[in-house]
C-alpha cells in the first residue's frame, strides 16, 4: 500500500478542496476560528485554526503537518486573500497593509515553513492569483499590486527550487516529466465567486473624492457579484430531497459549477445528475439556452425556481431614487422573471402530465411548476427603497398572471393575445414565495459594519429572528411538489410575522 499524499490549502475553496479530493489526496484545511469546519470533517479533511499572517500560527500548522504527514507535503495550495477596492487616489496606506499581510506575506511565510516538506516529497506549491496581476482591474490597483507581487514571487521561487528534484505524478505535459525541480505555479484566475469580496462590503468612497460624483457606478461595480443565498439553497434542498436531476443556472459559471458539484455529495437519489449552466436572466437569448440546455440533458423539467434578483444598494427617499438602480433592478429582477417564466412555460407545455399516487388514488400534478422569488415587499411597502418595492410588486402580478385560470385557453388566448401564457388551463402552476429577512449574502452586504442594525431589526420580526435559506427552500419544495396541485396563482409570505404589524396595499 502505498502511503498517502497531503496537500495544504489555506483560504479554502469548496472547488479545489473536491478537485483535491478526487485525486485521492488527503488534505490539511487552514480555517480561521470563526470559520464553519462541519462539512470539512465530514469529508475527512483536517481542519487547522491558522492565521497566515502571524509567525506563531503558521508555526503550530507546521509541526501539524509534520505529525500528519511525516514531514512531507506534496502540494501546498496559497490560496488565502482579501479584497481591497478602491481609487487609487483614494488609498488608505493601512487597509493596503492589512491586504498584503494575507496576499504576499501569507504565502512567503507559508514557503518559509512549509518548504522543506515540500521537498522532501519532491512537490508543487501553487499561487492563486490574479488577472488583476497581469492587466488593470478598475478601483482595485493596490489589490493589482499584491498579486503582481505574489507573481513574481512565484516566478521567482521558480527559479530557486530547481535544484530540488520532484515527482512525476503531477506531470500535465512532458516538459514537465523533467525531474529537474520542484514545482512553483502561479495560476492567474479570472473574475470567480467566492468570498474575497466580503471585505469590501458597505465601503464607500470618501466625501471629499474626485470620484465622489461617480459613486454610484462605484457602488455598482463592489456589487457586481452574484448572490448565492436562497437559490443556492433550494438547489441543494431538491438534490437532498431526492430529485433525478438539477440545472444549476448563474451569471458565474464558477459558482453553479461549485454548487454543482456540492449536490452530488447531499443527493439522494442514485441515479442524481447536475449539470451547470451560465445564464445572464436579463437576455432573452441567454434564458432560452439555459432552458434548451436543461431540456437536452433531462428531456422536461418538472420545476423552475427563479430566484436571481438584486436587492439596493443604499435606501434612499423617492425624491432622491438612483434611476441607473432603479433600471438595473428592473432589468434584472422584473425582466428576468418573466423571461424565465415564458421560457419555462413554453418548455411544460410540450411535457406529458405527470401522475403520483395519493391517499384516494392516481393525482395529477400537471406538467411542471414554477416558483418565483418575490418578497414580503411584493405585499407591503418599505420606506426609501421604491425600486425594489417596484420590482418585488411586479414579480407577484407576474406570479397571479402567469398561474390564472380560464375556462377555456384557446377563447382566453383569441381574446386577449397577452393571456396566451396563463397557464393553469395547461396543468402548469405558477406561484411566489415571498420572504423578508434571510441570513444570505446580500443581506450581510447590506448589515456590512453596522450589527446593530441587524440586532434591532431582528428583535423588530415577531419570530424574534431572521430567517434561514432553508427555512424559505422548505416553502418552495412545498409550492413545487405534489402536496400543492391545488395551488396556483399565490405568493406565500415567509416573514417570521412580520407583515402582521403592517398594513397590506
Amino acid at each position: 500500500m502505498q502511503p498517502s499524499k497531503f496537500a495544504l490549502i489555506t483560504g479554502l475553496s469548496s472547488i479545489i478542496l473536491l478537485t483535491v479530493l478526487s485525486l485521492g489526496i488527503e488534505v490539511i484545511a487552514t480555517l480561521l476560528p470563526h470559520e464553519d469546519d462541519e462539512h470539512l470533517i465530514s469529508k475527512g479533511v483536517h481542519v487547522t485554526r491558522t492565521d497566515v499572517t502571524k509567525d506563531e500560527s503558521v508555526e503550530e500548522l507546521m509541526k501539524t503537518v509534520q505529525q500528519l504527514s511525516g514531514g512531507k507535503l506534496d502540494i501546498l495550495i496559497n490560496n488565502a486573500g482579501i479584497c481591497y477596492t478602491m481609487p487609487a487616489t483614494d488609498t488608505e496606506v493601512a487597509e493596503v497593509e492589512k491586504m498584503f499581510k494575507v496576499n504576499v506575506f501569507g504565502p512567503m511565510r507559508m514557503v518559509h515553513y512549509m518548504h522543506r516538506f515540500v521537498i522532501e516529497a519532491k512537490g508543487v506549491i501553487v499561487n492563486i492569483g490574479s488577472i488583476g496581476g497581469v492587466c488593470p482591474y478598475v478601483y482595485g490597483a493596490s489589490y493589482n499590486a499584491s498579486k503582481a507581487a505574489l507573481h513574481h514571487y512565484g516566478n521567482t521561487l521558480r527559479v530557486e527550487m530547481r535544484p530540488f528534484g520532484y515527482d512525476t505524478t503531477f506531470a500535465s505535459s512532458p516538459r514537465d516529466t523533467d525531474p529537474c525541480s520542484v514545482r512553483v505555479v502561479n495560476i492567474i484566475s479570472g473574475e470567480v465567486h467566492t468570498n474575497i469580496l466580503k471585505n469590501d462590503h458597505g465601503r464607500s468612497l470618501p466625501d471629499n473624492s474626485v470620484y465622489y460624483p461617480m459613486n454610484d457606478a462605484f457602488q455598482a461595480h463592489l456589487y457586481r457579484k452574484p448572490g448565492s443565498g436562497i437559490g443556492r439553497d433550494c438547489a441543494l434542498a431538491f438534490a437532498s430531497e431526492g430529485a433525478r436531476g438539477v440545472a444549476f443556472a448563474d451569471i458565474n459559471l464558477t459558482a453553479a459549477l461549485e454548487a454543482a458539484e456540492e449536490s452530488k455529495a447531499q443527493a439522494t437519489n442514485s441515479a442524481y445528475r447536475a449539470i451547470a449552466v451560465q445564464v445572464d436572466v436579463s437576455s432573452e437569448e441567454s434564458v432560452q439556452h439555459m432552458v434548451d440546455t436543461t431540456l437536452k440533458e433531462f428531456n422536461r423539467i418538472d420545476y423552475g425556481v427563479n430566484s436571481a434578483g438584486l436587492g439596493i444598494k443604499q435606501a434612499r427617499p423617492v425624491s432622491e431614487t438612483c434611476m441607473a438602480e432603479f433600471d438595473n433592478l428592473m432589468s434584472v429582477n422584473v425582466k428576468g422573471t418573466m423571461l424565465c417564466v415564458r421560457a419555462l412555460s413554453r418548455a411544460m407545455k410540450n411535457q406529458e402530465e405527470r401522475l403520483v399516487a395519493g391517499r384516494t388514488g392516481p393525482c395529477s400534478v400537471g406538467r411542471g411548476s414554477i416558483v418565483n422569488l418575490a418578497s414580503a415587499n411584493s405585499v407591503v411597502a418599505f420606506p426609501e427603497i421604491v425600486q425594489y418595492t417596484a420590482a418585488k410588486h411586479a414579480v407577484l402580478g407576474i406570479t397571479k398572471t402567469a398561474g390564472a385560470n380560464s375556462p377555456d385557453p384557446k377563447t382566453a388566448m383569441q381574446a386577449n393575445p397577452a393571456q396566451a401564457l396563463d397557464n393553469a388551463p395547461h396543468g402548469i402552476r405558477v406561484n411566489a414565495v415571498c420572504p423578508s429577512w434571510v441570513e444570505t449574502p446580500m443581506i450581510d452586504k447590506a448589515f456590512a459594519g453596522n450589527p446593530e442594525i441587524r440586532l434591532a431589526l431582528s428583535a423588530s420580526i415577531p419570530a424574534g429572528r431572521l430567517a434561514r435559506p432553508e427555512e424559505v427552500s422548505n416553502v418552495v419544495l412545498f409550492l413545487s411538489g405534489p402536496k400543492s396541485s391545488y395551488v396556483t396563482g399565490v405568493g406565500w409570505l415567509v416573514d417570521g410575522g412580520t407583515t402582521l404589524q403592517m398594513k397590506h396595499g
